[in-house]
């Protein structure tokens, strides 16, 4: 009995002891916080598309085709390229179109033109704009180069071979700019090393690989580059793009969603790429081409690169419609009107309401019957209604055609008169250049242009929208109605306005004659 007391006492006096040295190790206010014995408290952590979606999106999209140094090869798709992901970003992606850089050698301002020194100074300027909780993405297309020392460059249009560390953009400084940009997510893509620009007697540069080594341990940055070491990146000339930017492309349009979340992240797109490049490089040219990652230690999980609006259905979207890459308009390359009716119809555009986006390129077309831009952004917006004859007629006078559209049905001919030239697939890709009755003229299959014929245009797509019925004069001012005066006299203010600009007489006539109906509109509302 005298034992049992004494356990009991050495037990107790244990317990109190320990509780003292637990007070004293971990205060009360500490120990308050830890969740009580047995009971399960949910944290819920906000999801990587919330980040997405709070923090700002921000681009840079590079392409160099034509090189002032005749030693350097020029090349062919990497502005379209360029062009490309910056209108798949905008339109696709999430990105506002005023967080994409897009600097090109086809640019009209001479500080967007991939020249070294607007290179160090754009790029490290933009960057600089981003912000914690921001999303920065990166691109270049065009030729690298390693100097004597082996480090690596990559190509300003100005670039000179014998004097890299002058003229070119060293890939070490980049990646300090990237290390600097306080952004949560980084990634870098590289499409350099261009099988097309392999001529007899030239060097091949660098492969992606090379380069994009620069970046492996860049702290919080995710590299991708188009090939690895003795590859050469391919362009492919039945899409008029580089193959790998090509998938890429398609990758964040939403083809790389493969959990179909409506997000594309860094491990979906990577994986997309190495898959779609690694065989269609086999089985279409011949060649092998491995695109590769970086990933540094630091970064843990995936990056969101970009949110659909719509789950992405390979036999439609793959390539129908595919509206051609319009790029970030110009400010500065309209009259205040035609800018003002542009980035209206363009916001329209980009939301979804393609009925009016067509409407505002409408009348930016009576002020300007040749602007190449509205023609462009109308024929996109008729496509995605459905009107591919509006499209392709849009496309036609903009320089655009032919109208690139998928095969829908399981099996479809292709045929001239009763000869049948090929049995096309779902999903197989078409060139369009003429639609006649119930027929469309295939000019290329799968970017084979000598596969041609007719085809039944209910195998390719929905049939297009029909036309409304002319209005009658007893119903022409019927529309008038549903516009307030206010958004009358708004219209009357920027045509006024677009007199100033008129470049002919007969423009000037257009423009009073429009004047002549909102005047009467205003009268009739009154």
């Amino acid at each position: 009995m005298r034992s049992s007391k004494r356990a009991v006492f050495c037990i107790g006096a244990a317990i109190v002891t320990s509780g003292l040295l637990v007070g004293l190790i971990f205060p009360p206010k500490a120990l308050s916080q830890q969740p009580d014995a047995g009971r399960k408290d949910i944290v819920r952590e906000e999801g990587p598309g919330s980040r997405f979606d709070q923090g700002r999106k921000w681009a840079v999209a590079i392409g160099v085709n034509d090189y002032l140094d005749p030693t350097v090869p020029d090349l062919r798709y990497c502005v379209d390229d360029a062009r490309l992901v910056a209108a798949t970003l905008t339109e696709h992606c999430g990105y506002p179109a005023e967080g994409v850089l897009l600097m090109t050698d086809d640019q009209q301002k001479p500080h967007l033109r991939p020249l070294a020194i607007n290179l160090r100074k754009q790029v490290a300027s933009w960057l600089k704009l981003a912000g914690p909780g921001d999303t920065v993405l990166v691109f270049f297309s065009g030729h690298g180069f390693l100097d004597s020392e082996g480090r690596g460059y990559l190509a300003p249009q100005d670039c000179d071979r014998e004097s890299l560390e002058l003229t070119g953009l060293r890939t070490e400084k980049l990646r300090d700019l990237l290390a600097e940009c306080r952004a949560t997510q980084k990634l870098l893509v590289l499409d350099c090393c261009h099988a097309g620009a392999v001529k007899s007697g030239d060097l091949a540069g660098p492969a992606s690989a090379e380069l994009g080594a620069a970046f492996k341990d860049a702290a919080g940055l995710i590299t991708l580059t188009s090939c690895r070491g003795k590859e050469f990146s391919r362009e492919w000339e039945g899409k008029r793009h580089g193959l790998f930017t090509y998938f890429l492309d398609q990758g964040l349009r939403g083809a790389a969603d493969y959990d179909g979340n409506l997000l594309v992240d860094s491990d979906e797109l990577y994986r997309f790429t190495f898959e779609k490049v690694a065989t269609t490089a086999r089985r279409e040219l011949n060649a092998q081409q491995t695109p590769v990652r970086y990933i540094p230690t630091d970064v843990v999980g995936v990056f969101i690169l970009g949110r659909m609006r719509r789950a992405w259905r390979a036999d439609l979207d793959t390539l129908r419609p595919r509206p051609p890459a319009l790029g970030p308009l110009d400010p500065a390359a309209y009259p205040p009107t035609v800018r003002r009716l542009l980035e209206m119809g363009e916001k329209h555009r980009l939301e979804g309401d393609y009925a009016n986006a067509v409407k505002v390129y409408d009348s930016v077309l009576q002020l300007d019957p040749r602007n190449r831009a509205a023609l462009q952004r109308r024929g996109a917006a008729r496509l995605a209604q459905g009107d591919e004859v509006g499209a392709l007629l849009d496309f036609e006078l903009s320089g655009r055609a032919p109208l690139p559209l998928v095969v829908l049905a399981p099996k479809a001919h292709l045929q001239q008169g009763r000869k049948i030239n090929a049995t096309l697939s779902q999903g197989q890709s078409v060139e369009v250049t003429e639609l006649k009755d119930d027929w469309a003229w295939v000019t290329s299959v799968d970017g084979n242009a000598s596969t041609k014929g007719w085809i039944k245009r209910e195998a390719l797509v929905k049939p297009p929208a029909q036309p409304q019925p002319a209005a009658s004069a007893q119903n022409r001012n019927d529309g008038w109605e549903e516009m307030d005066a206010v958004s009358i006299a708004r219209e009357l203010r920027n045509l006024r306005d677009a007199l100033d600009y008129a470049q002919s007489d007969e423009e000037e006539d257009a423009i009073r004659e429009q004047i002549e109906s909102y005047e009467d509109a205003l009268d009739m509302i009154d």
